[in-house]
């Protein structure tokens, strides 16, 4: 417990929080290779602290259990609030995940207490020989119902040596005695056969009407090392098209700037984007500028 103490001090400080302003590509489809991390019909190779582990099933869908009691009281004195988790050791093969680009959890939530806290728990994986090198805030839960995370690993150390992943919480986020059940029906690595458009978003959700460019940003997986993929943009308000572009992008997070100079008026716009393997769109409003129309 003590290992996980100090990792998840260190992982605090490199934490990814999910963002809503963001629209992502469904998961589910076929174009889709999946690693599982966890069999949920055995939780086989998986581990607790201060918790406990086990298969079950969520209504009909075959899960892991994770509980936990949370208690302020006991345990070290130097340290009465602890971090409770569940975590899977890795070895051979397991460890290399250089070709997966993202990590998917599907979790269903209940707790004694009317609604969990912001920061309900945090995805850990630990790699290149350090206990925790990588960190994802899972936020927003709602008890009750399914819920979907998905993560770039893009950002994650020495890919190729991964000895750890679990999950955490801090009992300091919760009340003493609170009792947590977190169900896990699907914790996987993914991978793009094809490129694939899979987020995108406006980099500012409001913008000046005197602007000359629109900052965007989009995350194309599935494509090869070295190449690039078509991506059509188009930006409308209403059914009104204003303006589109294509650009060639490569794989990961990109910014595109797109020209609006002279073609934005105060209003609902939205930005979209489409790509051999997914179409997405997200909205993004226009106010008149206070230096518009001034003569310099």
């Amino acid at each position: 417990m003590k290992v996980l103490r100090i990792g998840m001090c260190s992982a605090l400080l490199m934490t990814l929080a999910v963002s809503v302003c963001w629209a992502q590509a469904d998961l589910r489809g076929d174009d889709v290779d999946r690693l599982l991390l966890i069999d949920t019909g055995t939780v086989a190779g998986w581990g607790a602290s201060e918790a406990t582990v086990s298969a079950e099933r969520a209504g009909d869908t075959p899960a892991a259990c994770f509980r936990t009691l949370i208690n302020w009281r006991e345990g070290d004195s130097e340290h009465p609030i602890g971090w409770p988790g569940m975590q899977r050791s890795l070895s051979g093969a397991d460890r290399d995940w250089g070709g997966w680009e993202r990590i998917h959890l599907r979790v269903r939530t209940q707790a004694s207490r009317p609604a969990f806290p912001y920061r309900a728990f945090s995805l850990l994986i630990g790699s290149g020989g350090k206990n925790i090198s990588w960190a994802a805030e899972i936020t927003g839960l709602r008890g009750g119902e399914w819920q979907d995370y998905s993560f770039d690993l893009s950002d994650l150390p020495a890919p190729q040596d991964v000895g750890m992943v679990g999950l955490s919480l801090s009992d300091d986020d919760y009340r003493h005695g609170d009792v947590i059940c977190l169900w896990i029906s699907d914790l996987e690595l993914l991978r793009y056969r094809r490129p694939t458009l899979v987020s995108l978003r406006p980099v500012s959700q409001l913008v000046f009407a005197d602007e000359r460019w629109l900052p965007v940003e989009v995350q194309m997986l599935g494509v090869p090392v070295g190449s690039s993929a078509p991506v059509e943009f188009l930006l409308k308000t209403g059914d009104r098209p204003v303006c589109s572009r294509q650009l060639e992008l490569p794989e990961g997070t990109n910014r595109v700037m797109l020209p609006v100079g002279g073609v934005l008026q105060a209003g609902e716009y939205i930005v979209s984007a489409s790509a051999a393997e997914g179409a997405l769109e997200a909205p993004f409003a226009v106010v008149t500028s206070p230096w518009q129309g001034r003569v310099p």
